[in-house]
């Protein structure tokens, strides 16, 4: 679905009254689905990911029919931008035709798979791994704004003074939206997506010296990234949502290991999709904030609570009322998302 979709709607259901109550995990599905797909293949499937998972469900017992089928759609995609890349300007190439120049011809170095396998690979791992975290962060980014209607009205503030209500936001206003970038800060610092790191082996001996525990070489450890960011010895208030307090000379989107905050992880082993991830909660989360008004429904707080698993899940959906907050017809313009 698109902002565009996201109006009609409202219009459709007479939302002028009290507002349109909308699923917001479905919604940023969707959107971000569409951003990843637009992005490596310039294809839209626009209020299917939702079929397509449940299709996945469906056939989940027959995992090689799956494989093949998911096979099947992304050599079609392979084969499509080769046959047309000479007459693609390179200003509109997408992440696949990148790929196919760069592999081609060639042998990749620690794999057992050709290059042509190995692009679709990537391809797939992106579409289908890459959205998750990405939406987790959303939902929670949304939560805590709907709790929060003062950090949500200087978000907003932030985003007429620095776009305006005459046009929507573009990718190239993201470094200027300072405020929004504290926010999704604070909201990673809060509630991480993976709230532990991965595996780590310890290289050599050492002793934490709060509580007097000695670590041998060979352990595997698991860091609490969740604990260690919500520590009242490194955090003023940690329990509060205070997206101030990442109003600083730090660069604005830097959240790779920024002192205490590491909700990606550290080091070599930290998640290498942290800029494209960023720039996609960035750009989704600005343009909603945007393009509506957002409210609890029944005036009730957001349910916080989080679940118990490997991600970091809001345990029960977030349904939010939005009312349009810019002129009717930049609700009609041609747009992707």
């Amino acid at each position: 679905m698109t902002f565009r979709d996201l109006y009609m709607r409202w219009e459709q259901e007479g939302g002028a009254k009290t507002g349109v109550l909308v699923d917001m995990k479905r919604e940023f599905q969707d959107l971000l689905a569409n951003i990843s797909l637009m992005m490596i293949v310039g294809k839209r499937y626009f209020g299917q990911v939702q079929t397509v998972k449940r299709e996945m469900r469906e056939v989940k017992r027959d995992m090689k029919r799956t494989a093949k089928e998911l096979d099947q759609v992304v050599e079609a995609w392979v084969e499509e931008h080769k046959k047309r890349r000479d007459d693609i300007p390179s200003c509109e190439k997408h992440y696949l035709d990148l790929l196919i120049e760069i592999f081609e011809n060639r042998e990749i170095p620690g794999t057992i798979h050709d290059a042509h396998t190995t692009t679709k690979a990537i391809c797939l791992n992106m579409v289908f791994a890459g959205s998750e975290p990405a939406i987790v962060v959303l939902v929670w980014v949304v939560s805590l704004l709907v709790n929060n209607p003062h950090e949500l009205r200087k978000a907003q503030e932030e985003l007429d003074q620095k776009i305006g209500r005459d046009k929507v936001v573009e990718e190239s206003d993201l470094n200027n939206l300072t405020y929004l970038h504290a926010i999704v800060k604070e909201t990673l610092r809060l509630y991480p997506p993976l709230p532990l790191t991965a595996y780590r082996y310890v290289m050599e001996d050492f002793d934490i010296t709060h509580g007097n525990f000695h670590v041998p070489a060979g352990t595997q450890v698991l860091v609490n990234e969740w604990k260690v960011q919500r520590d009242p010895n490194s955090w003023f208030e940690p329990e509060l949502f205070k997206p101030e307090r990442f109003l600083t000379s730090e660069k604005v989107d830097n959240v790779k290991g920024m002192g205490m905050l590491f909700p990606f992880g550290l080091g070599r082993r930290s998640c290498p999709a942290i800029p494209l991830g960023m720039r996609m909660v960035h750009y989704v989360l600005a343009r909603f904030l945007h393009t509506f008004d957002l409210a609890a429904p029944f005036s009730q707080d957001v349910d916080m609570t989080e679940s118990n698993g490997f991600v970091n899940l809001k345990a029960t959906p977030l349904l939010v009322l939005i009312n349009p907050r810019l002129p009717k017809s930049l609700y009609h313009e041609d747009c992707k998302v």
